[in-house]
């Protein structure tokens, strides 16, 4: 069994409305983007998507597990999700260790995106008619391998990088993220 490192526990809206008062959206930063990455999903689920430099070009397929047709050769966004987060936290174990004028051989980050039911019976409104949500919430575990280093010395640029990444930062105190040291 591997030890997990950080277990954060994702906060679930009781209602989602602009209008809400008891969830206020955070006041935005001050913002300079850099770079923006635009894809084009068709069909949903069972779709397409594509990016807008044509590099990315996916079929999408929902998997069996799920209930779909699970078709060869097609992705879903629980893998396209999962090989994000896996590159960005590796980055930004780089960058930390960087800072601190340390050297890493290579970074393998591997991540899991579960797709998963919750129990919870919140709403969300629409013209002023209120539907059920429809229960469903992502969860992530990220291994982390850093050749040549010791657990402790692994464990806090973990640690130190899940602080800095914009996918932890994205996805904190939303879903469970776990991280482990293997």
């Amino acid at each position: 069994m591997q030890e997990i490192l950080r277990y954060s526990e994702g906060l679930t809206d009781q209602r989602i409305s602009d209008r809400d008062e008891k969830h206020q959206p955070k006041k935005p930063m001050a913002y300079q983007p850099l770079y923006t990455a635009v894809a084009t999903a068709t069909g949903g689920r069972d779709g397409h998507v594509e990016s807008s430099d044509g590099i990315v070009k996916l079929n999408l397929s929902v998997p069996r597990e799920m209930g779909g047709p699970g078709k060869p050769g097609a992705s879903n966004p629980e893998q396209l999700f999962a090989s994000g987060y896996s590159a960005c936290f590796a980055g930004a174990i780089g960058f930390v260790a960087n800072q601190q004028h340390k050297k890493l051989s290579d970074i393998q980050v591997t991540g899991h995106v579960t797709f998963g039911k919750v129990e919870e019976k919140s709403t969300y409104n629409a013209g002023g008619t209120t539907y059920p949500l429809p229960g469903f919430q992502l969860a992530v575990r990220l291994d982390v391998h850093l050749p040549g280093v010791d657990k402790a010395e692994a464990e806090k640029l973990v640690e130190q990088a899940h602080q800095v990444c914009p996918y932890s930062r994205a996805t904190r105190n939303n879903i469970e993220v776990k991280l482990a040291v293997v």
